[in-house]
């Protein structure tokens, strides 16, 4: 009977290798499965051409290659354990487009940037070990929400950055509630597919009517100079462990020791399995930046970032508020970290 399942098990799997090829070439390739058992995200395999082995778990199992290409609409092929062996995506030119976003230019060198209030979301790590679970906070979130505004609006800041307040925009509670919206959809967004994506991804309408409002209400009249004008909205994820998760782990940590050391006299090995990473505390903030043309909208870059603390308390708001004077500088320095 063992025999017979490994058999159906062996016959039913098999091995493929695959070269997929775009045209026009170099465009960038994702892969993805079906069934998706086990949730994991769709790979990035690069421009094309690309090879790829795919093991398929029975005649059901299919894969699928989408090409992406900056001003083409994607194409996608599906294959399965007896498909050929060469994949062909090829991609049409799309209209759906203006000229001054799908050739917009990406230096920022010279630009004058105008940061938004930065979105804070603190999420709490609570529960003993693997027994945890992570919670937003509302009250933590609005309270370093103020306090990193207030920080940043009394901070000197370069002459190539200008930070606009919440006190800037002539419905604060709007732009929080516009915020919270750009941020679900700002998030959707992958670094890797910016540059392909086959129209460029943008803020439009009352979203980005909102945030010029905001700086024509900070600088009061038009500025002489024709600097590129850039918005660029700063969201974080600051975790940071409960008290009584601090308390549980280092309880719960001393027990599983002296279960051990019970254990080891006792029958001389340890019985019960204990994982260390179980007790691990989170505590740290991640942040990105979007920097966005004001004029067109367009999402021109998007960095990742992160600090070994939460910034909950007055120092750690105080430093990640003298970081983001630097905002500039990483924008034009993509993968230099502060």
């Amino acid at each position: 009977m063992a025999l017979g399942l490994i058999a159906i098990v062996v016959n039913g799997c098999c091995t493929r290798h695959f070269v997929v090829q775009s045209d026009p070439e170099k465009a960038m390739v994702i892969m993805g499965s079906h069934p998706n058992h086990f949730g994991l995200a769709d790979e990035i395999c690069g421009e094309a051409p690309v090879n790829r082995t795919i093991t398929f778990m029975g005649k059901n199992h299919t894969c699928h290659f989408t090409a992406l290409k900056r001003g083409y609409e994607a194409d996608t092929v599906t294959v399965n354990r007896d498909s050929e062996l060469t994949v062909n995506l090829r991609l049409k030119k799309t209209s759906n487009y203006t000229a001054d976003l799908l050739d917009a230019d990406d230096d920022m060198s010279q630009a004058k940037f105008y940061m938004l209030p930065v979105h804070v979301d603190v999420i709490l790590h609570k529960g003993v070990g693997n027994l945890d679970k992570y919670e937003r906070s509302d009250k933590l979130s609005h309270e370093v929400y103020d306090s990193l505004d207030m920080r940043l609006k009394n901070t000197t800041v370069p002459e190539q950055l200008q930070v606009i307040s919440h006190d800037h925009f002539m419905d604060p509670r709007g732009w929080k509630a516009m915020s919270d919206s750009l941020k679900q959809y700002l998030l959707t967004l992958n670094t890797q597919l910016l540059p392909y994506y086959p129209v460029p991804p943008a803020i439009q309408g009352p979203a980005l009517n909102l945030a010029k409002n905001a700086v024509n209400q900070t600088c009061q009249q038009k500025q002489a100079d024709t600097a590129r004008q850039i918005l660029v909205y700063v969201w974080c994820k600051s975790i940071e462990p409960t008290t009584g998760r601090v308390i549980g782990n280092m309880a719960a940590n001393a027990g599983s020791g002296v279960v051990q050391g019970y254990e080891m006299a006792t029958y001389g090995h340890t019985v019960t399995v204990i994982d260390p990473g179980a007790f691990a505390l989170d505590n740290h903030t991640l942040w990105m930046i979007f920097p966005i043309d004001m004029q067109s909208g367009r999402i021109i870059q998007i960095q990742q970032h992160n600090l070994p603390f939460a910034i909950t308390k007055p120092k750690y708001i105080n430093e990640f508020a003298t970081i983001l004077m630097n905002v500039p500088e990483l924008i034009n320095s993509p993968g230099k970290e502060k």
